[in-house]
């Protein structure tokens, strides 16, 4: 992670060393956008020095760089919902983006043709065994010289991050708002499964069932920094004493009021219900299985032939080295077209 945009030239020089020590193999091109960070005069000199040709894209047109736009968006929106989901601070975002890359690295990829990057890059195949759930409760042994006989031998933390420099974990302690890496880890992942699985129940709850309207649960008060044994118990506790009773279990009234549809929806509803229970064929092989087989065969010869009038398309040789587009049919039952 860069703190500032003058960092770019230095860590794209040291990239340069390490991928070109790794692979074997040099870089050849650079496409950048048109920021001052990319086009200062010593950036473009040591390019110019090195043989790389630079690519910068016209401004205010992200899309002619599309493949780092989208996996930016990528990780944000990964980053963005992980934090959530563990009712952290935003603060952390340089961990969960840190955390979000390294996942991604150990997924398959359609560029890949659904391999492991990671597995691509190294030759390696990769561990999952060590996995967690990010923002989990995770208990670290502390260091025989700093507690005593008496003193807890573990700590509670909370787990944000993968260490790439070695082999542990980066703990988030909100007590001291600082991080720690730590190899013996226990993970409780039960605890933040558990939490949200409640939180969906209450969103999703049937309006004829009795919901209980009580205060958050206090493990979601990290997200403000709040611990047990921190500096702010006092001020939780008198905040407690002082505030008003919680809320009884509240019943919600559902109506008694018989519901009729109209007519002139009858049909339609007749016609949806013929849908749901006749089915439609969600692929190409469906349809050619279906009982209406050859019904859904002239439907698919009239749509081929209609293309074909029309000169939508030219059918050609797929190019060397390029993917294609995927598509598929889209299989629909028309009711009183009449």
């Amino acid at each position: 992670m860069l703190k500032k945009k003058a960092d770019v030239f230095n860590v794209f020089k040291q990239f340069k060393a390490t991928v070109e020590k790794i692979t074997g193999k040099s870089i050849k091109c650079l496409r950048t956008d048109n920021g001052g960070e990319f086009t200062f005069l010593e950036f473009e000199q040591y390019c110019k020095d090195e043989g790389i040709v630079r690519h910068e894209i016209f401004v205010y047109t992200p899309q002619r760089n599309g493949i780092v736009e989208c996996m930016n968006q990528t990780l944000m929106e990964r980053a963005r919902s992980m934090i959530n989901i563990a009712n952290l601070q935003n603060e952390l975002w340089v961990e969960a983006i840190s955390t979000t890359c390294y996942l991604v690295n150990r997924s398959p990829s359609v560029a890949t043709n659904c391999k492991i990057l990671e597995e691509v890059w190294s030759g390696q195949s990769c561990d999952y065994s060590h996995l967690r759930i990010f923002g989990c409760d995770s208990y670290a042994l502390i260091p025989k010289n700093q507690h005593s006989k008496l003193d807890p031998k573990l700590k509670c933390y909370v787990f944000v991050r993968y260490d790439y420099a070695v082999k542990g974990y980066r703990l988030w302690d909100p007590t001291s708002r600082k991080i720690v890496i730590s190899r013996d880890v226990k993970f409780d992942e039960s605890s933040l499964l558990k939490s949200n699985v409640e939180i969906i129940e209450q969103e999703y709850a049937s309006p004829n069932q009795q919901i209980q309207l009580e205060s958050r649960p206090f493990y979601e008060s990290r997200r403000e920094g709040e611990t047990s044994g921190g500096k702010g118990d006092e001020d939780t506790k008198e905040a407690v004493e002082g505030s008003e009773p919680v809320q009884q279990p509240v019943t919600l009234r559902s109506s008694t009021r018989e519901r009729k549809t109209p007519k002139r929806y009858e049909d339609s509803v007749s016609s949806f219900a013929l849908i749901i229970e006749d089915g439609e064929p969600s692929c190409y092989q469906e349809a050619v299985d279906d009982m209406d087989s050859e019904k859904w065969k002239m439907a698919m010869e009239e749509e081929m032939d209609s293309l074909a009038k029309n000169n939508t398309s030219d059918l050609v040789e797929i190019p060397e080295g390029r993917g294609v587009v995927g598509c598929k049919w889209v299989f629909k039952l028309k009711h009183k077209v009449d």
